[in-house]
């Protein structure tokens, strides 16, 4: 856990120091933070085995429905939202592909609002191909290009990993928003 805390410290002091943020700290601190952002991927795969290039667009409203940035400044969300766009998003689709491709911890849900949440877990179940009854889930899935319905049950076509991280996920359930 100590080394988790440390690798985040020194990621965020690193993204921090970057002559990209350098030249960022000289505006103002009102920063208009509400401009969609997309996050685009060559590649990513689907639940049909075949590769597409996505964009994600995180809207204002969709950031701060998914992260808990209240007592943040305009600074502190500008720079944790272009961290997240910058992430190496791989061939995993979605906001959350650590789901599938890591073990969670404590540090990856620590800022989820209940909503963001609630993406992260049923986003693991979405990149199989589940299909939701849920109308805002599906609404959610539907925007994009990876995510094709096909069976209320995907349980036998998840990973182990991607098993553990729902029992995780289940067991760290989120007290905000």
């Amino acid at each position: 856990m100590k080394q988790l805390l440390l690798l985040t410290f020194f990621s965020l002091l690193l993204v921090a120091s970057c002559k990209c943020n350098n030249d960022a700290d000289k505006m103002d601190e009102t920063t208009d933070t509400t401009a969609a952002t997309d996050v685009t991927t060559d590649g990513a795969a689907t639940t049909d085995g075949t590769t597409t290039g996505t964009t994600y667009s995180l809207s204002e409203e969709d950031f701060r429905r998914m992260y808990n940035v209240d007592g943040y400044s305009n600074d502190e969300v500008r720079r944790f939202r272009q961290m997240h766009d910058e992430m190496d998003w791989g061939t995993v689709p979605g906001f959350y592909p650590e789901g599938s491709t890591r073990p969670l911890d404590e540090s990856d849900t620590k800022y989820l609002t209940k909503w963001g949440h609630k993406v992260m877990l049923n986003e693991i179940y979405a990149r199989h191909g589940m299909t939701f009854t849920d109308d805002d889930l599906k609404s959610h899935f539907g925007r994009f290009e990876w995510y094709n319905p096909s069976s209320a049950n995907v349980q036998s076509k998840l990973t182990e990993l991607e098993k553990q991280n729902i029992e995780f996920l289940n067991n760290h359930q989120p007290t905000t928003m």
